[in-house]
């Protein structure tokens, strides 16, 4: 194990699970079901990255994002966005937000592992 420690956040349980699956297991993994919950686990114990979905109840991934980049704490962590909204000004919104980068469902996970490993390199 790398040590390096990866959120990831979805509303669909489901979802978290296969996202885990496609992740190489060197790296230590934590999942929230909402935006609430991942702000909470960043707080107390700060991943190394986040991949995010766009699309939840009560705090979507762009106010997530902006939460986090609005912290001194967390503004450094790089956010991957993993979500089916794959309208241009999405894209465009998510990246001009900070994020790393933005991948649509569904995404090729041998891409979705090497942006991971570019992120964290």
């Amino acid at each position: 194990m790398t040590g390096r420690k990866i959120l990831l956040v979805d509303d669909v349980p489901s979802n978290l699970k296969v996202l885990a699956a496609y992740i190489d297991s060197d790296y230590e993994l934590f999942m929230a079901t909402s935006g609430q919950k991942a702000l909470k686990i960043v707080a107390t114990n700060p991943p190394d990255l986040i991949l995010l979905d766009v699309n939840m109840p009560d705090m979507n991934g762009f106010e997530v994002l902006k939460n986090l980049k609005a912290d001194e704490a967390s503004q450094s962590i790089p956010v991957i966005f993993l979500t089916s909204n794959d309208a241009s000004d999405d894209i465009e919104r998510g990246l001009q937000a900070g994020a790393y980068h933005y991948l649509t469902k569904p995404f090729d996970a041998n891409m979705l592992r090497s942006i991971i490993d570019k992120a964290l390199s």
